[in-house]
């Protein structure tokens, strides 16, 4: 696989002297088939444009994909990671070295959201990632990067499409997406997206039911001022699923010894997921130069969760594996408030691109969680259910947050011929109120930061940009652990320099070198302490660093063939730490290399309407914990597809994941009880009809 990747870098570098052929360009996207600029650059630049690493997966490519979760579609993306989850249910994922925050790094439409549940890709127009620090536009982020959802749009041409999905395993979806005018005269349009699923998984009695549902509305208030608005709803009951203990607690890779579905929780375990949010857009256009912008978003998140812990085996009963139940429950609240003025204009020779704005984020977080009930051990090999496990009542912890953003930015694109400078320096003012009402421990954080930002890119030729970036951002740690611990903020900055171009007239490539700190992280307790679930206690003071080449490719090679490849080359490790043994150590999750490649052929001339395509991800060997005891193996993983074209506005489309069957481990938690195999081969079935 290195090899391939190497090939594939030379290549790529053999294109350059292509590239200077005075051929125009259009504005492009890294990853996919749209031409607009990415959503998640508010400035309307391209990527060519940006001195900052992008990557677009459009709906087109996540169609031809056959992808069904965000798991398939950040495989695409370099640099990203899959870090511990639930299997099969619900992921997380790190970032050049660094998990993102659920509750920070993910927005929908440029505004934050609390991703703190499986989402729908139901009303999902693109996934856009922007990688390494950026809080001049968007505040308080873990500095990896970030993930936007671009969700479909209300059109003037009325639009129908009804899908239906099933796979091996029983799962089983039905989606439908309409869009039109509301008015004859158009200046009232709307979208509907409605999905219903079924709920079913590799691992036994882990099943459950989701329902989604998304209008979505456009008003032309006048010429000048158009007003989105839109809502969620999101519903989704399923088992939770507490993972695998590994045969060998010095190696996580032993779960493969047990059977993929074999199931160590219980089936009154129940996860029940309610997730409302609104979104308020209101753009008006002051003149050809200036646009005024307003935005509002407000979620509600509630989780009534009831789960079981695997915990360490005893050493005089070793296939026995002790557990205990528990429950929690989760309110949180988020509203944003985002104002910006924004000015295209030209002063002489030189044009300009400049953002003023002001946001405020305010969030609420009251999570409740019960007091541990012991359960009968169950069989490392065979386990099996209760089906009487009890829950207390008595609360356990019960944590409040209370805390808020405000930031005030101004950014600057300077355009003077093959040249685009950007600057831009953000102040935010972070309060936050955190209390353990059970331990009786409280934390205030009352604090100011700045993060500038400023980066260039240089047009060397009409298909090649060169362009490099520094920038920094601010975290607020306010995720806690059952130690009844709070922490003070981190800091991150980057320097990053790479070259952006296309080859062969469709294809599109990307070249990044990144160097990545966190400041003020977040480590393993070096006194061993854990928390009830066995998780190490946390403490602060970490230096991080993570350095890297990413290289990513896409679009077409020539008509029938289609190409996305994506390749990551990176160093990430402590630097210093309160404990001077963890200074050298890997960070989690941050395998050394990793790699994507997907191929598409068209098969008209021999079969009219039908495609087939072929991928492989392979991803490096990676630790669980900071202090790299448990090692994860590398693996790699094939997939497979056909998409034909029926008569008329049908099309089928069948995919195969994990063809070639293989046991390996995709992530784990920072211990050897909870491991999360793969899921076995499974073949998927999706028509979709369009009238």
């Amino acid at each position: 696989m290195a090899l391939a990747c190497a090939a594939l870098a030379c290549a790529a570098l053999s294109w350059l002297p292509a590239l200077a052929q005075d051929v125009p360009i259009a504005t492009v996207q890294v990853s996919g088939a749209r031409s607009t600029p990415p959503d998640a650059n508010r400035l309307g630049l391209g990527v060519l444009e940006t001195p900052q690493a992008i990557t677009a997966i459009t709906a087109d490519m996540m169609r031809a994909q056959g992808v069904d979760s965000l798991e398939d579609i950040l495989l695409n993306v370099p640099g990203i990671t899959q870090a511990g989850g639930h299997a099969g249910i619900f992921s997380n994922f790190s970032a050049r070295g660094f998990q993102l925050e659920n509750a920070s790094n993910y927005f929908r439409d440029g505004l934050r959201f609390d991703r703190q549940s499986q989402i729908s890709l139901q009303n999902i127009e693109q996934v856009e990632v922007i990688r390494g620090p950026a809080s001049l536009q968007y505040g308080k982020l873990v500095p990896g990067g970030l993930v936007n959802f671009v969700t479909k749009k209300p059109r003037a041409v009325s639009r129908y499409e009804a899908s239906v999905y099933v796979n091996r395993f029983g799962q089983a979806e039905a989606g439908f997406d309409a869009t039109g005018k509301l008015d004859s005269a158009g200046k009232a349009l709307y979208r509907l997206n409605l999905e219903a699923r079924k709920i079913d998984s590799f691992r036994d009695s882990v099943d459950g039911e989701s329902y989604f549902l998304a209008p979505a509305f456009t008003f032309a208030l006048s010429d000048a001022t158009m007003l989105d608005v839109m809502f969620e709803h999101y519903r989704h009951d399923t088992l939770r699923d507490p993972g695998q203990p590994a045969p060998d607690s010095r190696d996580p890779g032993s779960v493969t010894r047990i059977d993929p579905a074999a199931f160590f929780g219980e089936p009154d375990a129940t996860n029940e997921v309610r997730n409302s949010s609104g979104a308020l857009r209101l753009n008006h256009r002051v003149n050809e130069q200036w646009q005024l912008r307003a935005d509002y978003s407000g979620s509600r998140f509630e989780r009534d969760m009831h789960f079981t812990v695997n915990l360490n085996r005893r050493p005089a009963a070793p296939l026995r594996v002790p557990r205990v139940a528990r429950a929690g429950f989760t309110d949180a609240r988020s509203d944003s408030v985002r104002l910006e003025l924004f000015g295209d204009f030209a002063t002489g020779e030189v044009r300009h691109k400049l953002l003023a704005g002001v946001d405020r984020l305010e969030r609420r977080v009251d999570d409740l969680t019960t007091a541990n009930t012991m359960l009968a051990p169950v069989d490392l090999f065979h386990p099996r259910p209760t089906g009487n496990a009890s829950y207390s009542s008595e609360p356990l912890f019960d944590e409040r947050v209370r805390a808020s953003d405000t930031g005030i930015y101004l950014q600057d694109q300077i355009s003077m011929g093959a040249w685009n400078v950007m600057m831009g320096v953000r102040h935010d003012r972070l309060r936050e109120n955190y209390h353990e009402r059970m331990l009786d421990l409280r934390s205030r954080h009352d604090a100011g930061a700045t993060s500038p930002s400023a980066g260039f890119t240089y047009r060397v030729a009409p298909r090649l940009s060169l362009y490099a970036s520094y920038s920094r951002s601010l975290d607020s740690n306010m995720a806690t652990n059952g130690c009844g611990r709070s922490y003070g903020a981190s800091r991150g900055s980057q320097v990053e320099a790479g070259a952006k171009g296309r080859a062969w007239g469709g294809l599109q490539w990307a070249l990044s070198a990144f160097s990545l700190t966190r400041s003020n992280g977040l480590s393993e307790d070096p006194s061993g302490a854990v928390d009830a679930d066995d998780n190490s206690c946390l403490v602060q003071g970490a230096k991080q660093r993570s350095t890297g080449v990413e290289l990513e490719t896409s679009g077409r090679i020539n008509r029938q063939v289609r190409l996305l490849a994506a390749f990551t080359q990176m160093n990430a490790r402590v630097s210093a730490d309160a404990n001077p043994a963890m200074a050298g150590k890997k960070l989690r999750n941050a395998p050394r290399r990793s790699a994507r490649m997907w191929l598409e052929y068209d098969l008209d001339a021999a079969a009219p309407g039908l495609r087939a395509s072929l991928g492989v991800t392979h991803v490096g060997e990676r630790f669980a914990n900071d202090s790299n005891s448990l090692r994860l193996p590398a693996y790699t993983a094939w997939d497979a597809g056909l998409r034909y074209a029926l008569g008329g506005d049908g099309s089928l489309q069948m995919t195969v994941s994990n063809a070639s069957n293989r046991r390996y481990v995709e992530d784990s938690l920072p211990n050897a009880n909870s491991v999360n195999q793969a899921a076995p081969r499974n073949v998927s079935l999706r028509y979709t009809h369009q009238f």
